[in-house]
C-alpha cells in the first residue's frame, strides 16, 4: 500500500533476474573453459565455483529477507538488491589465484565456507540499512572466525564489523576494529579484504577525524590492494569517491569534484544508471560545487536534485541515504538564503536519520545542526538553541571534544544566545569554539573566522570598539581562506569590522574601503542579500 512499493518491486525485479541471469551465464563458461574447451585449469575452474558459491548464498540470504519484507525494508529494497557481491570477482584469475590458500583441513575447509555464507546474509543487512542489527550480527561470526584460527577469514569478518561499526556510528571502537581488520589482511595477503578496510579507514581517519596524513596512507594502501588484485574498475571508482571526500574535507573543493566525476565516469562504465552508487556520486560533485562560488549552487543544486531522484527510485523515500541528499541540498538552500525550503529539506532529512540510525547518531546530529543554523539565520533561537545542544552533546560523545563539530556546534549556540541578549554565555561558547579550533592546523583555519566574528560582533555591541576591531580583523583573515562561495560571510565580517573601525578618526578611510568592499561582496551573492545591501548602502551614505 506504500506510494513506493510499486517502483521497489521493479527494481528489485530488475536486480534479481540481472544478476541470477549473468551468475548461470558466468557459472556455465567457468565449467566450459575446463570441462569444454581445456583452456582453464581445473584449480582455476574449483576456485571459480567456490567464487560463485558465495556469491549463491548472498543471493539466497537477499530473496529470504525480501520474504518477509516490511513496509521499510521496502523502502531499501533496490539498495539491497543492487549491493549483491560483485561476480566480477569469481572471473578475476589474477585475485583468486592470489596466495590465500585454503584450510587443508576438508572439515575446517567447509566451516570457512560456512561462516563466509554467513557473512554474506550479514552483508544484505548492511544493504538494507540495518545496521544495528548487522552490528549484532557479525560480532558472534568474528568470534567463531577467530576460533578456526584461519587470517584470510577473520580479516574478511572484521573489515565487515568494522564497516557495519561505521555506519551504526560507532566511530572509535570502529577504528580499532578496522585497523586490525588491515593487519589480518596483511598477515594473509587477502588484498580485498586490505582494500575494504583501508578505504573504510580513508574515510573515517580522514573526514570523520580530520587526521589527514594517516587518511592518506590508507588510501594508499587501497591503490596497492588494487594493483595487487589486477586493476578492478568498480573499486578503483570507490576509491576515488573516499580520496574526493578527502580532499573535500580539507577545503580542496575542486580536486573533490575532479575525483569525484572520475569516480562517475568509471561507475557508468560498469552500473547501470539507475544504481545507488551512480546517485551516491552524482550527490558528492554536487556538494562540491556547492563549495565552488555562488554561480555554481545553481549547478550543484541540480545535482543534488538529481541525485535525490535516484535515490527516492532506487532506495524508497525512507533510506539513510536519501537523507544524505536532503541534508547537502538543505545546505545549499541556505547558502542561497532560501531558508524557508532550506527548513523543509533539512526537517525532512532529520526525521529520517532520527528513524534510522537514532537520535544520537553522528549524522542525526549533523542534520540537528544544520536546521538550527537555518532557523538561527531567520532568528528563531529557542529551538535552534535546543538543536544546538543536543548536537553538542553527540558530537562529544562520539567524535570527543577537540573537533571541529563540537566547535560548530558552539558557534551556533553562541550566535543564539548573543542574539537573545545573553551575552556572557554566548562569549563563553565562542570562545570554546576558538580554543578547540585554533590548534587544528592551516587546513581548518578557515572555521574560525565564525566564533572570531561572534566575538567581534559582541564586543561591537558592547561599545568596545578596538577590541571589536581586533577580533573582526583576526576574523576577517580567516574567512579569507574560506572558499569563494562564502563571499557573503566575508562582506558581513567586512561591515562589522567597517563599524568597528569607524569610532576611530584616524580609521575612517580603511573604514569606509571596508564597507565598500563588503557592499560589493554582498552584491555579487545574489538577491538574497538584498537588506544587507541596503544597510551597507545607508551606512555609507550617511558617512
Amino acid at each position: 500500500g506504500k506510494p513506493y512499493a510499486e517502483p521497489a518491486y521493479r527494481g528489485v525485479t530488475d536486480a534479481l533476474d540481472g544478476y541470477g541471469a549473468a551468475w548461470v551465464a558466468m557459472r556455465t563458461a567457468a565449467c566450459e573453459a575446463t570441462q569444454v574447451r581445456g583452456d582453464q585449469s581445473q584449480e582455476l575452474m574449483d576456485l571459480r565455483m567456490e567464487c560463485l558459491g558465495r556469491k549463491l548464498r548472498g543471493f539466497a540470504a537477499q530473496v529470504e529477507l525480501f520474504v518477509h519484507a516490511d513496509a521499510a525494508l521496502v523502502g531499501k529494497a533496490v539498495q539491497a538488491a543492487q549491493s549483491l557481491g560483485d561476480l566480477g570477482e569469481c572471473a578475476n584469475a589474477a585475485a583468486l589465484k592470489a596466495p590465500i590458500a585454503p584450510p587443508t583441513d576438508p572439515t575446517v575447509r567447509a566451516m570457512v565456507e560456512e561462516l563466509r555464507g554467513k557473512l554474506a546474509e550479514v552483508k544484505v543487512l548492511q544493504s538494507a540499512g540495518r545496521y544495528q542489527q548487522g552490528v549484532a550480527s557479525a560480532t558472534p561470526l568474528l568470534v567463531l572466525a577467530r576460533g578456526l584460527g584461519f587470517p584470510p577469514l577473520e580479516a574478511e569478518a572484521l573489515a565487515l564489523l568494522g564497516d557495519l561499526q561505521v555506519d551504526a556510528g560507532e566511530v572509535k571502537v570502529a577504528e580499532e576494529t578496522l585497523t586490525e581488520a588491515v593487519a589480518k589482511a596483511d598477515a594473509s595477503r587477502h588484498d580485498r579484504a586490505r582494500f575494504e578496510a583501508a578505504t573504510r579507514l580513508l574515510h573515517l581517519v580522514g573526514v570523520v577525524q580530520l587526521r589527514f596524513g594517516e587518511a592518506e596512507q590508507w588510501g594508499n594502501q587501497g591503490a596497492a590492494a588494487i594493483a595487487r588484485l589486477g586493476g578492478d574498475a568498480l573499486l578503483e571508482a570507490r576509491l576515488n569517491n573516499h580520496l574526493g571526500g578527502l580532499l573535500y574535507a580539507r577545503g580542496r573543493y575542486v580536486e573533490a569534484r575532479d575525483r569525484y566525476e572520475a569516480a562517475l565516469t568509471s561507475m557508468a562504465e560498469v552500473l547501470p544508471a539507475n544504481h545507488f552508487l551512480i546517485a551516491r556520486s552524482h550527490n558528492n560533485v554536487g556538494l562540491a560545487l556547492s563549495m565552488q562560488g555562488p554561480d555554481r549552487l545553481a549547478e550543484a543544486l541540480t545535482r543534488l536534485e538529481q541525485s535525490l531522484a535516484l535515490k527516492e527510485s532506487a532506495l524508497g523515500p525512507d533510506h539513510p541515504d536519501v537523507a544524505n541528499s536532503l541534508h547537502n541540498i538543505a545546505e545549499a538552500l541556505w547558502k542561497e538564503r532560501r531558508n524557508d525550503l532550506a527548513e523543509v529539506r533539512a526537517r525532512r532529512a532529520l526525521a529520517i536519520r532520527a528513524r534510522t540510525l537514532g537520535p544520537e547518531h553522528l549524522l542525526t546530529a549533523s542534520t540537528e545542526m544544520l536546521l538550527g543554523i537555518v532557523l538561527a539565520g531567520d532568528h528563531r533561537c529557542d529551538e535552534a538553541l535546543a538543536l544546538g545542544r543536543r548536537s553538542l552533546a553527540t558530537f562529544e560523545a562520539s567524535v570527543g571534544h577537540g573537533h571541529e563539530f563540537v566547535a560548530l556546534a558552539h558557534s551556533l549556540l553562541g550566535r543564539c544566545l548573543g542574539d537573545a541578549g545573553r551575552l556572557d554565555q554566548a562569549r563563553a561558547h565562542y570562545r570554546e569554539a576558538v580554543a578547540i579550533l585554533e590548534p587544528l592546523g592551516a587546513e581548518l583555519r578557515v572555521l574560525l573566522a565564525e566564533p572570531l566574528a561572534g566575538l567581534g560582533r559582541l564586543e561591537l555591541a558592547s561599545g568596545a570598539t578596538a577590541r571589536a576591531a581586533g577580533l573582526l580583523t583576526r576574523a576577517l583573515a580567516s574567512a579569507e581562506t574560506a572558499p569563494p562561495s562564502d563571499a557573503a560571510g566575508t562582506a558581513d565580517i567586512r561591515f562589522a569590522l567597517a563599524r568597528a573601525l569607524w569610532a576611530a578618526p584616524r580609521d575612517r578611510p580603511r573604514a569606509r574601503e571596508m564597507a565598500t568592499a563588503a557592499r560589493q561582496r554582498f552584491a555579487a551573492a545574489g538577491g538574497g542579500w538584498k537588506a544587507e545591501l541596503a544597510e551597507v548602502d545607508a551606512w555609507l551614505a550617511a558617512r
